[in-house]
């Protein structure tokens, strides 16, 4: 396993979510029966997450942003395995947890709101009793009392004609409601930590502004950390405090948003911005990036990963993974990093 041994973020004194060189990987059947190693994924990845900030994770689909927010909330695939490092919320080491600690975890301090809204949805039970479920499961609550919140959470989440929706089911909602209902849910845990997966897909321009607006609301007011994973640099830049830039399972970039995306360091991290449409740039301004993500289950995968559409690659890329390097015109301290043999 290639080294990397600086985290890309300073950590603040007391992180709410501290993830230090986490590698996750995937154990075939035929490889653990002869004995192969497991190979990463995820290699090595540490960031950190302050209470009301706003992380967003970016990168390619396939880069494992969605796996790690499955790790942070206890729920790998069963094939996955976690090779190393820590993964720690509130101070608590989630690699050791029991059963009973991540139930209790998922009840007061972490929430997740998925991609696709309608599949993470009971199709069979109405919104209002969904909520209802998820309130009681978490405090004593009458029935009444369970349902004014419910409708509070619906009204919070600025869903019209709340009352009525109650009684809703998920296919008689729109794909935003159903993602406003969806973050009801996952509010009604009064979470300390929220990780939001891509949760606009599929949904028009102006309704993921609606719901992305809403979540940075949310989170301001109740003083969530968030983890946005999205793989929108546009998206990213208007609703997070900083950003994390990942390529095929390694963190490549980190720091303050606006510096990550108008001074950005890594080359993948320049490649996407030119890949990204921006206001005042023609069609033709665009720039694709070249090649693809590299398959993560060979076992000759160069240390850096990027390194195979890399411009400015380097000999020493294959076998050496960079340490992570400050911009040149900051301190040593600055939390604008990138790992890259470019920048040295």
């Amino acid at each position: 396993m290639s080294a990397n041994p600086h985290p890309p973020i300073s950590p603040p004194a007391s992180p709410l979510l501290e993830v230090r060189d986490l590698s996750i990987g995937f154990a075939a059947a035929q490889a653990a029966q002869a004995g192969r190693p497991v190979l990463p994924t995820i290699e090595r990845l540490s960031l950190h997450v302050q209470p009301g900030q706003t992380l967003g994770l970016v990168g390619e689909s396939g880069s494992g942003k969605s796996l790690l927010a499955l790790a942070v909330m206890g729920l790998l695939p069963p094939t996955a395995r976690i090779l190393g490092g820590s993964l720690q919320v509130a101070g608590q080491n989630l690699l050791n947890a029991t059963p009973g600690q991540w139930q209790q975890l998922r009840r007061h301090t972490l929430a997740m709101v998925f991609q696709n809204p309608r599949q993470a949805l009971n199709p069979v039970r109405p919104i209002g009793l969904q909520l209802q479920d998820a309130l009681q499961s978490r405090a004593p609550l009458s029935r009444a009392q369970a349902q004014a919140q419910a409708l509070a959470l619906l009204e919070q989440v600025e869903i019209d004609q709340a009352p009525a929706r109650l009684k809703a089911y998920p296919h008689e909602l729109s794909g935003g409601m159903c993602q406003r209902v969806l973050l009801a849910l996952a509010l009604s845990r009064e979470p300390r930590l929220l990780l939001a997966d891509e949760p606009t897909t599929g949904l028009d321009i102006t309704t993921q502004a609606a719901i992305l607006k809403l979540l940075t609301r949310l989170a301001n007011e109740r003083h969530m950390a968030t983890l946005l994973i999205t793989h929108n640099l546009t998206m990213a830049r208007q609703h997070c405090s900083h950003l994390a830039v990942m390529h095929a399972g390694q963190l490549v970039e980190a720091g303050p948003a606006d510096q990550v995306l108008q001074q950005p360091l890594h080359p993948y991290t320049r490649g996407l911005r030119a890949a990204t449409p921006q206001r005042g740039l023609a069609l033709a301004d665009l720039q694709a990036m070249p090649g693809g993500l590299p398959d993560l289950g060979r076992a000759d995968l160069p240390a850096c990963r990027f390194a195979e559409r890399c411009p400015q690659v380097q000999t020493r890329c294959d076998t050496q993974f960079p340490e992570w390097r400050p911009q040149a015109s900051a301190p040593s301290e600055a939390l604008h990093r990138a790992a890259c043999w470019s920048l040295i």
